[in-house]
C-alpha cells in the first residue's frame, strides 16, 4: 500500500514537472511567436506613423493657397479610403485585401507626389519636403518589414506542416495554430 502511495505520488509530481516545464518544442514556438508578434506590432506601427506623416502634410496643404480645395479634399478623401482599407491579422489572410490596400496607398501616394511636382520650388518648404521624405522612408521600409514578418510565418507555418505530432505536447495556445496568413503569394 505504501509502495503504491509513493509511486502515485511520484508519478504526480513528474506529471506536475512535466506539465509547468515547457520543453525546446514550446520554447521554440514561443520564440517564433514573439518574433512574429513584434514584428507585426511594428508593420501596424509603421503604418500608422505613415498615415499620420499624410495627415500632416494634407493640413500643411490645406494652409497653401496655391493648392486648390479640391485637390486637398481628394487627397483627405483617399487618405479616408486607405484608412477604411488597413490591414489587420484577419483581413490579411485573403490576399486581395493586401493588393486593395496596396493600391489605395500606391494612389494616394501618386496624387501627393503630382501636387507636389505642380508647386512651384519657392512655395516647398522645409517642413513639407522633410515630411514628404519621412513617407517615402516608411513606405520603402514596408517591403523589409514584410519580408520579416513573412520569414518569421513560414518558420512558424513549417513547424506546423512538418511537426504536427510534436504539437500534442505544445503548450495549450500552440495545439489549434492555424497556418499564419503571409504578405508573399506561395509558389
Amino acid at each position: 500500500m505504501k509502495t503504491q502511495n509513493l509511486v502515485s505520488c511520484l508519478f504526480l509530481l513528474l506529471l506536475l514537472n512535466f506539465c509547468t516545464v515547457s520543453s525546446p518544442f514550446s520554447t521554440r514556438m514561443g520564440l517564433i511567436d514573439q518574433n512574429l508578434q513584434t514584428a507585426w506590432n511594428n508593420l501596424e506601427k509603421k503604418d500608422l506613423e505613415k498615415i499620420n506623416q499624410i495627415r500632416k502634410l494634407l493640413n500643411l496643404f490645406k494652409n497653401m493657397p496655391e493648392i486648390k480645395p479640391q485637390q486637398s479634399d481628394t487627397l483627405s478623401l483617399l487618405l479616408e479610403d486607405l484608412e477604411k482599407k488597413r490591414l489587420n491579422k484577419a483581413n490579411m489572410a485573403v490576399s486581395e485585401n493586401i493588393d486593395t490596400y496596396d493600391l489605395a496607398t500606391e494612389k494616394l501616394l501618386k496624387n501627393i507626389k503630382s501636387v507636389l511636382e505642380t508647386l512651384p520650388q519657392e512655395k516647398r518648404n522645409a517642413e513639407i519636403d522633410s515630411v514628404w521624405s519621412q513617407i517615402q522612408e516608411t513606405e520603402e521600409g514596408d517591403i523589409l518589414r514584410r519580408i520579416r514578418y513573412d520569414d518569421y510565418a513560414e518558420e512558424m507555418n513549417q513547424i506546423l506542416r512538418n511537426q504536427r505530432d510534436s504539437l500534442k505536447f505544445a503548450k495549450k495556445k500552440y495545439r489549434k495554430l492555424q497556418p499564419i496568413p503571409k504578405f508573399a503569394l506561395e509558389n
